[in-house]
């Protein structure tokens, strides 16, 4: 079984996603090391995330709003929220 058919559908990123997850990285003052390593991959799959270079696995985004304690719905439909002071 190949490692795209055990996480799902791919998540492009059509809509800034990349983006998205670097703001609420830098927001919750991770590292993209840090992000990789709550998530079980390498920092530079964070990085081609982030750039949109590389496409993800659906169960993948999942996993990733956990890690930045964020709604899945935040980083697919809307813009990272206000910063809180």
């Amino acid at each position: 079984m190949t490692n795209q058919k055990q996480h799902g559908r791919p998540i492009t990123d059509r809509d800034g996603l990349g983006k998205k997850i670097t703001t609420l990285r830098q927001r919750r003052g991770m590292t993209q090391a840090d992000l990789a390593a709550a998530i079980g991959v390498s920092q530079p799959a964070i990085a081609s995330y982030e750039a949109g270079k590389r496409d993800m696995p659906l169960s993948r985004l999942g996993e990733i709003a956990a890690a930045l304690g964020v709604d899945v719905g935040v980083l697919v439909n809307g813009s990272p929220p206000p910063r809180t002071q």
